[in-house]
């Protein structure tokens, strides 16, 4: 006979009857987030532009292929940038309040916005310019009046470089074990410290409270002191994922780890980790790991590899 792992309580109340409540436990998954990702999957770049006409120009452009919001100035873009946390920031230089400079240096500041590749936009071309943007963190410049055909390229480049450094954050968050390819490790911590920090605060935060009852979006969004937008936006800029899918990751990973330790069988740590569903335990670890748990437990450890 199946064990669920539930308990039944009984409440009588003499001469009006008695009530029954089954409770059975679920997997503990994140089971919603706040934002779910827009059905067009289309990335979100906010363009900020001081002069009106340029603005509704570029922003036509650039919503050929992209979602795009517009904003007048640095002050209202780094607002907004707060708010939405785009997939790419295009701003340009001389603004009055806040100019693209000054943009960069809060946005870099900032823990929600420090990962979002920055294109600027300028009609000075000047080496002083230029080397002040790439102390900031600028990773690209363009020189007005801007080609949209090469606006375009500039832009799919630097998405297609933060894919990378993503695939990066995520080889260095499973690096944990012994198993790790120590390159890559170096080269996370080296490059990509700032990101790589937040997802392994966010991992722990994850394994701390990886056998609570229930493991929702408020709860982990709260112990990262941001809104749950905010969060789901910043872990998919970062690394692809969104809250659920990065979540079962963690569990997955430690899984392994526990397996490797050959102190528990798999059903044991199936549960340590919050997932009470064998079936969907076995089908989630070999999605990660091309393995069932119980091949890769026994598997000679010199032949796991683990991404």
């Amino acid at each position: 006979m199946a064990k669920y792992h539930g308990k039944v309580e009984v409440r009588s109340t003499f001469g009006l009857g008695a009530t029954f409540t089954v409770k059975l436990k679920v997997d503990q998954f994140v089971v919603q987030e706040s934002e779910p990702p827009p059905a067009t999957q289309r990335p979100l770049i906010l363009l900020v532009e001081d002069d009106s006409e340029l603005r509704a120009y570029l922003g036509s452009t650039l919503q050929r292929q992209y979602d795009v919001v517009l904003a007048e100035n640095g002050v209202v873009g780094y607002q907004m940038a707060i708010a939405r946390v785009p997939d790419l920031v295009i701003s340009d230089i001389m603004m009055s309040d806040m100019d693209g400079f000054q943009l960069v240096q809060q946005l870099k500041q900032e823990r929600s916005t420090s990962h979002i590749p920055l294109l600027l936009l300028t009609a000075k071309n000047t080496d002083v310019d230029r080397q002040r943007g790439y102390d900031l963190g600028i990773d690209s410049y363009l020189i007005k009046p801007v080609s949209a055909a090469l606006l375009f390229k500039r832009i799919d480049n630097l998405l297609s470089r933060q894919k990378q450094i993503n695939e990066l954050i995520l080889q260095s968050l499973s690096a944990q074990s012994s198993y790790s390819n120590a390159e890559t490790e170096q080269k996370a911590q080296e490059e990509l410290w700032r990101e790589n920090e937040f997802v392994r605060d966010f991992m722990q935060i994850v394994e701390q409270h990886m056998q609570d009852e229930v493991l929702d979006a408020a709860t982990l969004a709260d112990r990262m002191n941001m809104s749950q937008s905010t969060l789901y936006r910043k872990l998919k800029g970062i690394t692809g994922k969104n809250i659920n899918q990065l979540v079962r990751k963690i569990r997955i990973h430690k899984a392994a780890d526990l397996l490797r330790t050959g102190k528990y069988n798999v059903t044991e740590v199936s549960f340590m980790v919050g997932i009470n569903s064998a079936i969907y335990f076995r089908q989630c670890f070999k999605e990660e790991f091309g393995q069932l748990p119980s091949e890769y437990q026994r598997s000679d450890n010199k032949d796991r590899v683990v991404y």
